[in-house]
């Protein structure tokens, strides 16, 4: 031992110092398998995720601040109705004014 060093018993009220986070994953991040969601009738908060391109953290906000996409809850589980979600979406669709046009893509 050095001098200088000090050696500590731990006893039960030590306090238990925790490494400090590195950054890295606990866990590897798990990979989608593709599915057909038009066989779906009921979706998951990752499949709507993966359909829309919102994030799923946006999607919970979404909920818990009552817009958006209309859910529904089974037991403790939220999931999404595929009608609910076409109509929703459809009621989105931008509409043009009578007789006007889409710009058209600039050209560079």
């Amino acid at each position: 031992m050095e001098r200088g060093a000090t050696t500590k018993k731990m006893t039960p009220h030590s306090k238990v110092v925790k490494p400090i986070p590195t950054g890295k994953r606990k866990y590897k991040k798990r990979e989608r398998i593709p599915i057909n969601l038009k066989d779906k009738v009921l979706l998951t908060v990752r499949d709507l995720s993966d359909l829309t391109g919102y994030s799923i953290c946006t999607l919970n906000n979404h909920r818990t601040l009552k817009v958006g996409f209309p859910f529904i809850k089974v037991g403790h589980s939220v999931r999404y109705r595929m009608v609910d979600i076409s109509q929703y979406l459809e009621a989105l669709k931008a509409t043009y004014a009578e007789g006007a046009e889409p710009l058209p893509p600039k050209k560079e």
